[in-house]
């Protein structure tokens, strides 16, 4: 009886090894395949981030060489035709201070530029708010229309709150709200170390603000 049931057994054994051989020979190919897909898949994910690095080194060196050029020689024809061109550069290149502030950067086109970049969800806030800061700051909103700016550009933790907030201080003064630019330098004062160097120019306004009540 041993020798059947090792007999036996062995058969079986080279039954399942007979099914299994043919079952791997009859589904290999699928293996195969979802092998080589993967291995297509990382080669096209490898060649979509080389494309993603060479654009935009191809635009970080355009937007240098716009800049350089404009910093050269204030060429503004060829800066307004940059600007025209959807490139990742582009909301760099429309922040530029330098160009904001020049005679042909104050202009109606300069704040449809800025309010595109501060309507643009998918930039970074720190971006957004900056094209907000700069329209309040350099064009000449109404006053209305600049505190409620303002307003939104001091809330909490966005990027440029201190900023914001003594831009409101000059237009509460502006109006003649003293007491409301008292309010406003408590939270400026709030928001900083004691020992920083704008610290002491806030307080120095905040005495400057006071005398004028007084005087008053």
């Amino acid at each position: 009886m041993s020798l059947n049931d090792s007999f036996m057994q062995e058969v079986s054994d080279e039954v399942r090894r007979d099914k299994l051989f043919r079952f791997f020979r009859r589904y290999a190919w699928i293996g195969i395949v979802l092998v080589l897909l993967l291995v297509a898949a990382a080669g096209v994910n490898e060649y979509r981030k080389s494309q993603l690095k060479l654009d935009a080194e191809s635009n970080g060196d355009q937007l240098r060489e716009v800049l350089e050029n404009y910093t050269k020689s204030a060429d503004f024809e060829q800066y307004y035709s940059y600007l025209k061109e959807d490139l990742a550069g582009k909301p760099l290149a429309i922040l530029n201070q330098g160009f904001l502030i020049s005679p042909e950067g104050s202009s109606k086109k300069s704040i449809v530029h800025l309010k595109e970049v501060a309507g643009n969800s998918k930039l970074p806030i720190a971006l957004r708010d900056l094209a907000t800061l700069y329209e309040a700051y350099l064009f000449g909103s109404e006053n209305g229309r600049k505190m409620d700016q303002l307003n939104a550009l001091s809330g909490p933790d966005r990027p440029y709150r201190v900023l914001a907030m003594q831009a409101k201080v000059d237009l509460l003064i502006g109006d003649n709200a003293f007491e409301d630019a008292l309010v406003e330098i408590d939270l400026i004062e709030a928001s900083l170390s004691p020992s920083s160097e704008m610290s002491s120019r806030i307080k120095n306004l905040r005495q400057i603000i006071q005398s004028k009540i007084s005087s008053d």
